[in-house]
């Protein structure tokens, strides 16, 4: 009986470091409900890209023009040629790349830059991609794709 106890105190005290540990995702912990409306907004992004829905997705697309006043402050226009080019080449990376295959949200993560607290998964389809995506006015919107 006290060899098993000797045997079993190193494991116990290794599993009780491990159950201390918490999430293992790497970057600053978020609260819940934004990783959940992160990949809410994401399903809708990926959704909105599949059904070739170009003025629904620019209100999902952060401007990323020359307009320092709109530059990662606002979504995108569709109405305007040089933003609706931008996000119909945003739908067709999205459909190339999460066309297929079940979508599995394998990895979160969150940053604070310049251009505000990035919300970013990573998300499988037929290949791995990470959506970055930012908060504007509200509205959970991709900045950027990142391919694995």
């Amino acid at each position: 009986e006290t060899r098993m106890r000797t045997r079993l105190l190193p494991l116990l005290a290794a599993l009780a470091l491990l159950a201390g540990c918490g999430d293992p995702t790497p970057g600053p912990a978020a609260p819940p409900d934004q990783r959940d409306r992160t990949r809410a907004a994401i399903l809708e992004i990926i959704e909105l890209a599949r059904a070739d829905n170009g003025p629904g997705l620019a209100a999902r697309v952060v401007y990323r023009g020359d307009d320092p006043a709109r530059r990662w402050k606002s979504v995108c226009n569709y109405a305007d040629p040089e933003e609706k080019r931008y996000v119909d080449s945003t739908a067709a990376r999205i459909k190339k790349d999460m066309v297929t295959g079940e979508l599995a949200f394998v990895e979160w993560r969150s940053e604070t830059e310049s251009e505000g607290t990035w919300l970013v998964w990573k998300v499988k389809g037929a290949t791995a991609a990470w959506f970055a995506c930012l908060d504007i006015d509200g509205t959970v919107a991709v900045g950027d794709i990142d391919r694995d």
